[in-house]
């Protein structure tokens, strides 16, 4: 997860570089940070209900889907 931290900084870092866009670098904060604050309500209580190594995995395992179709398509 550190390392998930240190590639959004990076991302971060290289659009405003590329941009300088205070707007752009503001959208990509909040649309990386929206999401988490929404769902993470919901998937506590999943973590509360079922086995929280499994709940972990399927939740690392959708990510690396993400990321390769991100990957992929850019």
């Amino acid at each position: 997860m550190m390392a998930d931290n240190i590639e959004h900084v990076i991302t971060y870092w290289v659009l405003w570089q590329k941009f300088h866009s205070p707007a752009l670098a503001g959208f990509e904060v909040i649309s990386h940070w929206v999401p988490f604050l929404l769902f993470s309500v919901y998937f506590g209580g999943l973590a509360d209900r079922f086995d929280c190594r499994r709940v972990i995995q399927a939740a690392q395992a959708l990510f690396m889907l993400v990321s390769a179709l991100w990957g992929c398509c850019c």
